[in-house]
Formats: structure tokens, sequence, C-alpha cells
């Protein structure tokens, strides 16, 4: 019993947190992301996560295989597995000292007229990326140092600076990946503003994670089809997700064959996986930024 509760309440633990942060994705503080830029001296990400750590698409989902789809996830990827990369803007306070730049600066609420100053981000405490946003018109990522290279319309001498946002560029990549101890867990590696990554570990005991991509084709917010590899990222509207979320002791009581249909795949715990009590979870997220009009 104590086992089952346990394995309930990770489920519901791991659902909530992916339906809120899949509702951060595409958030550019005031503008859609088809105004949103890359300034010319954002520095490059080393391997094949270059593109999709720094990108204006706030969305985008990786078919897992036999081997992990991105090389900046770890060998201990549970292959077969799905993963996604959300990419949005967070809050972030004026005057916040942050001295360890190798781990994530998710962001907060600030209070009204405490968005970070020009100052503020070209100083120390500013590394990193960060978007300065023209609510209504444009939006462009940039390097701290690279303030002053922003286009004019960003740096308009004569408009008020309440005219303007600047907020901090969150990349987060999710997957599933096997923790030292054998098990199964579900992770995310956060950009840090050094431009390295720390794991940090969600959900353990979730074992597997299948996505359908909801495509808008015609511009009117609503998902016509569901697609395990759209041609374009920036029409996807929705998400379904598909887990399995297994107890994360054995219980000799149980031997489990069953064949999980997840989407578009079906799973069958492994042998050695089979007296654990699982459940499977399916719920459909939509990406609220990219609907709204």
């Amino acid at each position: 019993q104590e086992g089952s509760s346990a394995l309930n309440e990770n489920a519901r633990y791991a659902v909530s947190h992916l339906e809120y942060f899949l509702r951060l994705a595409d958030h550019w503080a005031g503008v859609e992301a088809s105004a949103v830029g890359v300034n010319a001296g954002v520095p490059s990400i080393t391997g094949d996560c270059s593109d999709a750590v720094v990108s204006t698409v706030g969305f985008q989902g990786y078919n897992g295989g036999a081997s992990k789809p991105l090389d900046c996830m770890p060998d201990t990827y549970e292959p077969n597995t799905d993963a996604f990369f959300i990419r949005y803007v967070a809050s972030h306070r004026n005057g916040l000292e942050v001295d360890d730049f190798t781990v994530p600066v998710l962001g907060g609420v600030p209070e009204l007229g405490e968005q970070p100053s020009q100052s503020y981000i070209e100083d120390s405490y500013g590394t990193g990326l960060w978007v300065r946003t023209g609510i209504g018109h444009s939006a462009q990522i940039f390097q701290n140092t690279a303030f002053v290279s922003l286009p004019p319309e960003l740096n308009p001498s004569s408009v008020s600076e309440n005219e303007f946002i600047n907020s901090r560029f969150n990349a987060m990549l999710y997957y599933i990946r096997t923790g030292p101890d054998g098990v199964p867990t579900l992770v995310r590696s956060a950009l840090n503003p050094n431009m390295s990554f720390t794991e940090q570990e969600i959900v353990a005991g979730v074992e597997n994670m299948q996505l359908l991509y909801g495509v808008d084709s015609n511009s009117d917010f609503v998902a016509e089809r569901y697609e395990t590899a759209p041609s374009d990222w920036s029409r996807v509207v929705s998400v379904r997700v598909s887990l399995i979320v297994s107890n994360l002791e054995r219980d000799m009581t149980v031997t489990d064959t069953t064949t999980y249909r997840l989407l578009d795949t079906t799973w069958t715990p492994p042998t050695d996986a089979r007296n654990f009590r699982r459940a499977q979870f399916d719920f459909t997220v939509q990406i609220r930024n990219a609907i709204r009009g």
C-alpha cells in the first residue's frame, strides 16, 4: 500500500511538473516567436545541441531510438524514450547577485519596476543569455556583453524604458536516463549562464515517455492532426504525453508482462523489471503561448 501510494504521488508530481513547464514554452514577454531574433554575438555551443539550445522555437521534440538523439544527453539515456526541449524567457530581479554561473537561473517574479537594467545585465552578475523585448514589435536573444549591439528599435533613446522588458533566456531538455542505482528517472538538463548544462532529477521511477505533437496546419490555433515528427515545430500547438511510472520497490507478488500502448508505440517491461507495480498516465497539454493569437 505504501509503494502504491508512492507510485501515485510520483506520477502526480511528474504530470503536474511537465504540464507547468510545457505551458511556459514559447513565452517571449510580449511578442510572437516569429518576431524574435538571435544576436550575432551569441556564443556557439559545442555539439549537435547548438541549434536546439539557442533557438526562437519554444518547443521541439526528439523521437527516441537505440541511441541518444542529442549528444548533450548522457550515455545513460534510456533507449527508445522521447525527449524534448523547451525555451522561454523568465523574469529576473535587478540587483540579484548570481555568483555561481555553473547552475541555472530559472528566474522568479520580480516586483514592478525591478526588471534588470542595462548596467546590471552588462555587469558580472548578468553573465549569460538574455532576451530584450520591445513590447508588441520585436525581441532578440543576446549575450549580456552585447547589449550595445542590439538593433536600433530595441535601444531607441527617445522611447521610455518602460516600453521594453529584459528577461533571462531559458532552455531545458527533458529526457529519461538510468541513474547510478539502476532506477530510470525523468530528468532535465538546464542551460547555465556559462553555457554549460546542469542535470536535475525530476521524478524517479519514470520508465518510459512518449510524445505526439499537435500540428496547426491552417493557422486557427487548433491541432488538426497529431504527428511523430512535424516538419515545422512553430506550428505545434499541443503535446500528447504518455508516461509509464513504476514503484521503486520490488513486489514479488507481481509479474508484470503487460504490453502497454503508449500513443504510437508499445512497450513491455524487461524481464528483470517485471516484479514492480507500474501504471500508465496519459495527458495532453496546450502550448498556450503558441495559441494566444
